[in-house]
């Protein structure tokens, strides 16, 4: 039976007579009540059962076979017959839909290298044989309540990856949509930001409901107000419950919240992808392909650009294919970072490009670099950039080669920090902070202190993975060049920890009226750990050790993330050790000594070698 619903439309007369009165009611606005088509997908199974929303669910059933359909890795598994019976109809799966709800179609995309036939069947009628041709299944229902799918191999399982139903919802009420009119956003605290509005139909709606995914980066109030808390990324989402008028909608945006003062100045992480494969370090061969989504609007990717399990794949056996960033609003100096991987058995030829822009992989730089990508292997890539217009753009492009797909992820645009190494060891104090795996050319260490009362001759430093801003560290290369992407909020002062002082500009030894010779160590030029005299200094970004300030380690250090420098035999780093909280002198000193003097003492050991001690006792 057709459901109206009436709504009243203002009238010119008002005359309070019967006869008017039905006058007046015979031009009332009938309106239809509405019908409603809609999409609903699951693509990440958890189980075997259970609802795709509030109007249509799923349940697979045992029906010949002997074994239960399963999950899998997020995909449901329909297995075949037991026997030997060439029929091989097996486990099934069912889409029914709840009370004033027609089902249109329902499509399967499944795992091609396991399956090819199947029976349906649309409101418990027979089934129909069919042969899987491509991806994905379609089963066209004609407004049918259940359809039903079931694997008809007589050898092989049936893979469901995702699976996606249409239908139409007839409940008598208006459809309702909302939309806000940016999908991505990015604010910066402590500025003027013009956040995303929210358009709805009806435009009369009342009663949206706002949340913030993540109320630590920034909350939304009833009125759909948005507060900036901290540096981060939530999504905000409208909501509009379903009510005996409307149906119900929703809609978000993710919201990426910066500091005023942030160095990152572009970062895409493809995490929006669900496909499967290749992701977070851990390489897959799985390939199950579908839209790539972007977190930054304005990419131009090539049509043969898919999503995978957050990252990208791009090309195809006939061509690599192109990924191009959307424009970079930044002039001058800059980190490039990204992870990028070869398909198995593809030649991982890369060609790296920035217009209005140059590339440094050499001291001389180029407007492009070609790399050749590992295969089945993220690699992360680093490689200085200077950008000469806000207009410039960085592409990854594979080519027209056939056989040469790769993968993208991860990529990030940042202000940092390069220098050119002359030896082994160095130190260095940064404005920014650096996160974990954004720099390439050293290992670093924060100095911990001495080993023991009696054992000032040697220092112990722990690695990190990470670089605080405004701390100083001790690195030592093992490249010719350092590379550090910055992140996270400036300082404006250098700190000191655990007697080592850190520097953001240049220090001079002869201006520290506390400046003592035996007191103070510096890093030289040629990988020497010596005693500064009052000409020496340090530059910016560097940093010294002030012994008298260096404690006792009162605590047990990782092994092999600990190394032990020697101050001895002019007190030059000369052997590095891996050691725990129980370091051994390099040089043992045999004889009596009635007491050390603070500073330098001159020893002789008992094989006859020359010692130089340095105490601050």
């Amino acid at each position: 039976m057709k459901k109206y619903f009436v709504s009243f439309c203002e009238s010119t007369h008002v005359v309070l007579k019967s006869v008017v009165i039905v006058f007046v009611m015979s031009v009332l606005c009938i309106s239809k009540a509405q019908s409603i088509e809609k999409t609903v997908t699951v693509d990440n199974f958890t189980s075997t059962a259970g609802d795709m929303d509030s109007y249509v669910s799923y349940s697979t059933a045992i029906e010949q076979s002997s074994t239960n359909p399963r999950v899998l890795n997020g995909n449901i598994r329909l297995y075949k017959k037991s026997g030997t019976s060439k029929e091989g109809n097996g486990n099934s799966i069912t889409i029914t839909s709840q009370p004033n709800v027609s089902i249109l179609s329902v499509s399967y995309t499944i795992n091609m290298d396991y399956s090819c036939n199947y029976l349906y069947s649309l409101d418990g009628q027979d089934k129909t044989a069919a042969k899987v041709t491509k991806n994905p299944i379609l089963i066209k229902t004609n407004g049918a309540t259940s359809v039903l799918l079931q694997n008809a191999n007589a050898d092989k399982y049936l893979e469901i990856i995702s699976l996606t139903v249409v239908y139409d919802l007839h409940n008598g009420k208006t459809d309702t949509s909302l939309s806000w009119s940016n999908t991505v956003f990015t604010a910066k605290l402590g500025e003027e930001n013009i956040f995303p509005t929210l358009q709805t139909t009806p435009s009369i709606l009342v009663g949206v409901i706002y949340k913030s995914s993540d109320e630590s980066v920034a909350t939304i109030n009833a009125d759909g107000e948005i507060t900036l808390l901290a540096s981060g990324t939530t999504e905000i989402t409208a909501q509009y419950p379903e009510d005996e008028t409307y149906n119900s909608s929703s809609a978000k945006y993710v919201l990426t919240v910066l500091l005023k003062d942030n160095p990152v100045i572009f970062y895409e992480s493809f995490d929006g992808c669900n496909g499967k494969g290749g992701n977070d370090g851990v390489w897959s061969g799985i390939s199950t392909t579908v839209n790539a989504v972007c977190d930054v609007d304005g990419w131009t990717l090539s049509s043969d650009v898919k999503g995978m399990c957050q990252c990208v794949k791009s090309g195809t056996s006939s061509s690599g294919g192109v990924a191009k960033t959307p424009q970079l609003s930044f002039e001058g100096d800059a980190v490039l970072l990204f992870s990028a991987g070869a398909w198995k058995g593809d030649a991982g030829k890369l060609k790296l490009s920035m217009n209005n822009g140059t590339i440094f992989s050499t001291s001389s730089g180029a407007s492009s670099v070609s790399l050749e990508l590992q295969q089945s292997n993220w690699t992360r890539y680093f490689f200085p950039i200077h950008s000469s217009s806000l207009s410039s753009t960085i592409s990854f492009d594979g080519g027209k080669t056939s056989n040469n797909r790769f993968f993208l992820d991860e990529v990030k645009i940042a202000r940092g920090h390069i220098r050119n190494l002359s030896g082994s060891y160095g130190t260095v104090c940064l404005p920014y902070s650096v996160a974990a795996g954004d720099y390439k050319g050293a290992k670093f260490y924060e100095l911990k202190g001495f080993p023991s009362l009696t054992e000032t001759d040697v220092l112990l430093f722990e690695e990190v993975e990470s670089l605080e801003a405004g701390v100083p560290y001790l690195y030592v290369a093992d490249e010719r060049r350092l590379i550090l992407a910055y992140s996270g909020t400036a300082v404006k002062e250098a700190t000191s920890l655990n007697g080592m002082y850190g520097s953001l500009e240049k220090y001079a030894f002869a201006d520290d009226v506390a400046y003592r010779e035996y007191d103070y160590l510096i890093v030289k030029s040629d990988g020497v750990l010596r005693a500064a005299s009052a000409k020496s200094g340090v530059n910016a970004n560097c940093a010294f050790i002030k012994l008298s300030e260096v404690p006792v380690c009162g605590e047990q250090l990782a092994k092999e993330r600990t190394i032990a420098i020697s101050l001895d035999d002019d007190t030059a780093i000369r052997d590095v050790d891996f050691c725990g909280s129980e370091a051994e002198l390099c040089i043992k000193v045999d004889g009596r000594v009635s007491k050390l003097k603070r500073g330098i003492n001159i020893l002789r050991s008992c094989d006859g070698r020359v010692v130089k001690k340095i105490t601050s006792k």
